[in-house]
């Protein structure tokens, strides 16, 4: 099962990849990218849970 997931990411990641060149960008820019996105997210999940207690 863990195999099938790292080969699916490893899917998504190129076909990412490929789509960003089309548009201009580099693979560090995507990278950049979803990290900043993971961290937003994080912040999110980590903040959501003080605001149902008002």
């Amino acid at each position: 099962m863990e195999e099938v997931r790292r080969i699916e990411a490893e899917e998504t990641w190129e076909e990412l990849i490929v789509q960003a060149r089309e548009i201009g960008l580099s693979a560090e820019e995507v990278r950049i990218f979803l990290t900043k996105k993971k961290i937003e997210q994080r912040r999110q999940r980590t903040q959501t849970p003080f605001r149902n207690y008002k």
